[in-house]
């Protein structure tokens, strides 16, 4: 998936959040100024969801607020009772009692984590954020992988580069949103989390330890969304690279990449619900030396004992329109992702290896949201109303015919007419092919509250959509009031 940049330069998913984007020539600019782990700190700090975030203050909004105490044991959104039971078809998940049907009910209960601030700066001490490492002793590492397991959201963050809503671990903008997979998604149905990081926060320094605090924040919101039942998928976003470097090249080895890897594998490896994205968009590389590089990682997780199971994105972006195009290659004899990926190994086998596209449904397959900067925006809608299935269809086949599992890692479009039925197409596509795919991802999520976050995400809603989404889920309304591409999720989600 690429993108050109107002000079004609090629870059990776843009994301325009007013100022903060900037296109310089030649440079990748994040398009995924996401806050996943910010997003997720504020179940586990107790914050307002009300607070300010970024430029995009007007769009932040209390929903409802009763007080956990509040509610009637056994209602839904609401304790568990005594026993552990909830009233009717509703289920005691964690200490909530949740509906498994989110279009029958939602979760919109407050719970408040009693943590400790820093006096000086009034934030969140994170060294004073308790979570359970416990693991599962009824989880396996047998997986089943059918039936979409894994459907749910990129709750993006960490992985932004500098500017007003940067990477930083606590601030003022992480005070809310860590509750939206636990009050909405996964009411919803969501199961599951794309949690995007960037290596070159969590280890500064090659093949030394991880940063302390950084690796502290990274569990803090694991570990949370563990208690909340959420399946993560942790996911390296650095494009194959570390800083501007490609991973291969002189300065920064596969041995290096191989390290960080393992030293994850160690943390997570007893926890079968943390799966490991060991790569987000390979792009402007030799699709083998990906290969090398993604291979290195796999050997060195599994010599680490983990049995976690594994996301690799092909190169090129990972585009599923392209998989089996040999452009994203540079050699002169280039091969495509449908050749190369085949070459991935993994000691486990085929069963613990899911092969990740992302697919957006502009013209150029490279992104969604308004764009304010070049002129991409001229192109930023939706080709036609099936070109969901068009793009995917290839991938799909190519899944089928070499007995591979496959995931929808991220995808979106805009709210128009054309892209909400393009939207549609596209995930009855992925659930007509269940065989072959284990769910998706939607980008994204997050307290940034951009073009691309809104829709999705009821913390950036005002009080009003909140209300019209309840009415929504109770069955008391027809959705039209809420977002397009947050009614299509719940309404799939309920479908499928």
């Amino acid at each position: 998936m690429v993108n050109l940049s107002a000079n004609g330069v090629a870059t990776g998913h843009n994301n325009v959040m007013g100022s903060i984007l900037l296109l310089g020539k030649g440079l990748i600019v994040r398009r995924k100024i996401s806050s996943l782990f910010l997003l997720l700190l504020t179940l586990a700090i107790g914050c307002s969801r009300s607070t300010s975030i970024g430029k995009n203050t007007e769009s932040s909004a209390s929903t409802d607020s009763r007080p956990f105490s509040e509610c009637v044991p056994g209602k839904v959104g609401c304790a568990c009772k005594s026993d552990g039971s909830c009233d009717g078809d509703l289920i005691c998940d964690v200490d909530m009692c949740i509906m498994r049907n989110p279009g029958t009910s939602g979760v919109y209960a407050d719970i408040d984590i009693d943590t400790d601030t820093d006096a000086d700066t009034g934030t969140p001490d994170t060294a004073k954020i308790k979570y359970d490492t416990t693991p599962d002793a009824e989880a396996s590492f047998d997986f089943n992988l059918s039936g979409l397991p894994f459907v749910g959201v990129n709750m993006s963050g960490p992985e932004w580069d500098g500017g007003a809503n940067g990477a930083e671990w606590p601030n003022q903008y992480l005070t809310r949103d860590y509750e939206s997979y636990l009050k909405f998604f996964r009411s919803w149905g969501m199961t599951t989390v794309r949690l995007p990081f960037k290596w070159e926060y969590l280890q500064p320094k090659l093949g030394k330890a991880f940063d302390e605090a950084e690796l502290e924040k990274m569990k803090i919101t694991v570990f949370h969304l563990r208690e909340y039942r959420a399946k993560v998928l942790i996911d390296m976003h650095n494009y194959a690279r570390y800083g501007n470097d490609l991973i291969g090249s002189q300065e920064v080895s596969f041995e290096d990449y191989a390290d960080a890897w393992r030293r994850l594998a160690e943390i997570f490896k007893p926890y079968p619900e943390v799966m490991f994205g060991i790569m987000n968009e390979p792009y402007d590389m030799p699709t083998m030396q990906w290969v090398a590089g993604a291979n290195a990682a796999i050997k060195a997780i599994r010599d680490a004992g983990a049995q976690n199971l594994i996301f690799v994105n092909g190169n090129g972006w990972s585009g599923a329109h392209n998989w089996e195009q040999t452009w994203p290659d540079t050699p002169d004899e280039a091969v495509s992702n449908a050749e190369a990926m085949l070459l991935i190994d993994d000691p486990l086998g085929d069963d613990h290896l899911i092969f990740e596209v992302h697919q957006y449904l502009n013209e150029n397959s490279s992104d969604w949201g308004i764009c304010e900067c070049t002129s991409w925006d001229r192109t930023n809608g939706c080709a036609d109303e099936t070109v969901g299935t068009f793009r995917m269809q290839g991938f799909t086949d190519w899944l089928r015919l070499n007995n591979r599992k496959g995931f929808l890692g991220e995808f979106g479009a805009k709210d128009d007419s054309v892209c909400i039925s393009a939207l549609d197409d596209q995930l009855k596509h992925v659930e007509e092919n269940d065989d072959v795919y284990v769910g998706w991802t939607w980008w994204a999520a997050g307290p940034g509250c951009t073009s691309w976050q809104r829709p999705i995400d009821p913390e950036c809603w005002d009080e009003q959509m909140v209300d019209d989404l309840k009415k929504y889920l109770n069955g008391e309304g027809d959705g039209t009031e809420i977002y397009p591409q947050a009614k299509l999720l719940i309404d799939h989600l309920v479908r499928y």
